[in-house]
């Protein structure tokens, strides 16, 4: 069946609704899920400014060490954060760090580890909107590296690799979760 109209709200004009101006936001966005983790965030930045707040998200801009940062949350699923990323990609932010939890498929990686994601393997629902199959979901190396390098250098137990994305989190079997290892996925 085709389409009867035309898109009727893009992340454009999500980001014009909430009167967002590219001068409004840092070069960096960290992007955590809940708006919890987003309110612990807003602590350790200066002088955070609400940019706005709509529906379940809220986004603030201020410094770190000098460096302008915007703070949004995230949601936990990907079509949360689709909704979030075409705000801030609208926005004019250059490079979004995504912190949250997520599940080890690899026995060396325990409890309280951090893993720097190179490499995905996508297995949620809504990527398939924004990206051809084939099209290799791959992490900023420079800035993967150097959010590695940190982590080390603060004494931090930190892994790198691929990782699974699913929005399945109650059908995961353990076939899947399988298959999804033997394609090199360290983490989901």
């Amino acid at each position: 069946m085709q389409m009867q109209k035309n898109v009727h709200l893009t992340g454009r004009d999500l980001t014009e609704m909430v009167q967002l101006r590219p001068q409004d936001v840092g070069k960096y966005a960290i992007v955590p899920g809940p708006r919890d983790r987003l309110d612990v965030l807003m602590k350790k930045i200066e002088n955070p400014v609400r940019n706005f707040s709509f529906m379940e998200y809220t986004m603030y801009t201020g410094t770190y060490e000098g460096i302008k940062v915007t703070g949004i949350n995230g949601g936990r699923f990907s079509t949360d954060t689709s909704i979030t990323t075409e705000v801030m990609c609208n926005a004019g932010i250059q490079n979004i760090i995504r912190v949250g939890t997520c599940g080890s498929l690899d026995e060396n990686i325990k409890v309280g580890d951090l893993f720097v994601v190179d490499e995905v393997i996508r297995g949620d629902g809504v990527t398939p909107y924004y990206v051809d199959k084939d099209f290799k979901t791959e992490s900023d190396k420079k800035l993967s590296d150097l959010l590695f390098s940190i982590a080390k250098d603060m004494g931090l137990s930190v892994h790198r690799g691929k990782a699974w994305t699913t929005d399945a989190l109650l059908r995961e079997t353990r076939e899947i979760v399988e298959a999804k290892r033997k394609e090199g996925a360290r983490a989901t």
